[in-house]
């Protein structure tokens, strides 16, 4: 970046002066903008100088952040005794809020598929434990009447339905991070 004063003579054979400020964006395309006092040229310099050191501190990510306070701020001590740990790691991906909202309509046809199926066990539990099938009720139990169908098709329906949220919740999870599980 440069800030320079810029002498040229008009059309009329007048000298005119002007501050320009040079310098080159993030996306590396040289950038020029002129202003008539010199103060001006300085406040926009700092202005740019400070955005474009923004914008590439974000650019980078936390990794490229020291992890530790400089060398000659630790003590003799704390090296000695491992206190300082230094990471390379890189950082955790944010998910934007697209990869976000893509992840989450792909588990449209997964919370249906589960509300089907919740139906469908609410509608045989009040089938099969209906009173009519209710043999005996007192203080210690109550005893139903179920054929050996009836057992099979209740028992399926509510681990489908337990499976289902259960492959349901890992992959909201993975939505809220942006991913999205087959």
């Amino acid at each position: 970046m440069s800030i320079r004063k810029r002498k040229w003579v008009g059309p009329d054979g007048e000298t005119k002066f002007a501050w320009v400020v040079d310098f080159k964006d993030l996306g590396g395309v040289r950038r020029l903008r002129t202003f008539r006092l010199k103060k001006e040229a300085d406040r926009h310099a700092t202005k740019v100088r400070a955005e474009l050191l923004d914008a590439e501190f974000k650019a980078k990510g936390p990794a490229t952040v020291a992890a530790v306070p400089d060398h000659g701020s630790i003590s003799n001590e704390d090296q000695k005794m491992n206190k300082v740990v230094s990471t390379t790691a890189t950082p955790e991906k944010k998910a934007t809020d697209t990869e976000v909202a893509k992840a989450m309509r792909s588990l449209e046809n997964a919370v249906r598929e589960l509300m089907h199926m919740a139906d469908i066990a609410a509608e045989s539990y009040d089938t099969i434990f209906a009173p009519r099938s209710r043999l005996e009720k007192n203080s210690e139990a109550v005893t139903y009447r179920l054929t050996p169908h009836e057992d099979d098709q209740i028992s399926f329906l509510i681990n489908d339905v337990a499976a289902r949220c259960s492959k349901l919740h890992k992959a909201f999870d993975a939505a809220w991070h942006g991913e999205a599980l087959s």
